[in-house]
């Protein structure tokens, strides 16, 4: 009976679909009476179909003392068995979907997703419902995965000095609740036991606590009934604890880290990474953030600083992690480190005044976030070249608040008076913290 009523309502989301003009009318959007979430995108150009499952999950709802649980569940959902598949290692698993698959874990959020030729979309759905209800959590499991999780922080935090730099930023600027650390404290992950990860299974990662997106070519009413066969009758978690506050931003801080070389030839001895902390998503202010932190990675381009496969000199990512804007610098030396801070801050300076007298430039945030937010139109063609980034952008403006068309809005009424007001609030030392990661 449900699945039937989830087809109708397919059915009269489709007839909206035709004679609709804005982003809206060519997706359907629902929530199933067990609590679940669902976003049905139609691409009708699109090579393959994207089957995302974004829980509302994440390293912020950590219980204390038990920093990256949501990160060793993150790689347990994907590696363990269910009625639906077996038991196999993150290698078998990229694999299998030649790597056109992510599993991540952010403060706020699991994504579990897949693209697949669209004819493979049924037996995706049934796996993503499996998940669900069936994950097999073995020791064995457990065995594998935490030395995996323990050589990833390894490497986040004590690896290549680029990578380094970033999480030691991150971990000021935008940091986890007292006493954790963004991907977890390695004494936490080995304390974690096998009765604690299946009770935080059990109890918190059910269908309630979901999202099920859907983007690529499909037939919405087809989808629709699966997802109302597969998914309508799933048991609902508990509802999610409180997520614990985020410790206190290191504003204004400098900090030296040496790490251990591990090669000689390869990349920057050092790099300096400069960071500074998004405003409040939901504020006006965060618009002329967008606006403001493209410039960042055209003026690092001008001065010779450019991305290598060692180091990424700007990294904003407005989907997955949120937070904070990192610019970097590389270095040789410490000896060095004073010099490349004086350079990011030029660019900072330089990035961040808009000339009054002069129509405003939105170039660099219209090549940059326009369309990856959907402020700019995009057309469907655009769109089906990556049905992976569409998927988590419906999926997380839900979790964050966000609207392309609220964004829209305040960027084309912006002027550059109050894009300067903004830059001179948002770009600061007292916004900012330093890192210098010098391998040795």
């Amino acid at each position: 009976m449900l699945s039937r009523l989830f087809s109708l309502i397919a059915l009269l989301a489709v007839s909206v679909v035709c004679n609709g003009q804005q982003e809206a009318a060519n997706m359907f959007e629902t929530t199933l009476d067990n609590g679940l979430h669902v976003i049905l995108r139609p691409v009708n150009t699109a090579h393959q179909t994207t089957v995302m499952t974004l829980y509302d999950i994440g390293e912020l709802n950590d219980p204390d003392g038990q920093s990256g649980l949501a990160h060793l569940m993150e790689h347990l959902l994907v590696t363990s068995a269910t009625d639906e598949v077996d038991a196999m290692s993150a290698d078998e698993w990229f694999t299998l979907y030649r790597s056109q698959a992510n599993a991540q874990t952010g403060l706020d959020y699991t994504v579990v997703a897949v693209s697949v030729p669209n004819n493979l979309v049924e037996p995706e759905l049934k796996k993503a419902a499996a998940r669900f209800t069936s994950l097999k959590i073995t020791d064995d499991d457990i065995k594998r995965e935490t030395p995996r999780l323990l050589a990833e922080l390894e490497h986040m935090y004590d690896g290549a000095p680029a990578l380094t730099a970033h999480n030691f930023a991150r971990s000021h600027i935008d940091p986890a609740p007292a006493g954790a650390r963004r991907g977890g404290q390695a004494d936490d992950v080995r304390a974690l036991t096998a009765e604690m990860i299946r009770a935080r299974y059990t109890d918190y990662y059910g269908v309630n606590n979901a999202a099920l997106i859907v983007v690529g070519e499909f037939d919405i009413n087809a989808v629709a009934e699966l997802i109302g066969e597969s998914f309508a009758d799933l048991p609902m978690g508990k509802e999610l604890p409180a997520a614990r506050a985020q410790a206190k931003a290191d504003f204004g801080g400098r900090k030296k880290k040496s790490i251990k070389q591990t090669s000689v030839g390869e990349g920057p001895q050092g790099v300096v990474t400069l960071a500074f902390r998004a405003p409040d998503l939901t504020s006006d202010d965060y618009s002329a953030f967008l606006v403001l932190v493209p410039r960042l990675y055209q003026q690092l381009i001008m001065r010779g600083v450019s991305a290598t496969s060692a180091m990424q000199p700007f990294i904003y990512t407005p989907l997955d992690d949120p937070g904070a804007v990192y610019i970097s610098h590389p270095i040789q030396h410490h000896t060095e480190a004073d010099a490349a801070v004086d350079a990011l801050w030029e660019c900072v300076a330089a990035a961040t005044q808009s000339d009054p007298n002069a129509a405003l430039d939105l170039s660099a945030f219209q090549y940059g976030y326009g369309p990856m937010l959907h402020v700019m139109r995009v057309p469907d063609r655009i769109v089906a070249m990556n049905t992976y980034g569409e998927a988590l952008r419906l999926g997380r403006f839900r979790q964050l608040g966000l609207s392309s068309d609220k964004l829209r809005e305040v960027i084309t009424n912006l002027y550059p008076d109050t894009l300067n007001e903004a830059a001179a609030k948002l770009f600061n030392k007292e916004r900012s913290f330093t890192a210098v990661v010098v391998a040795e």
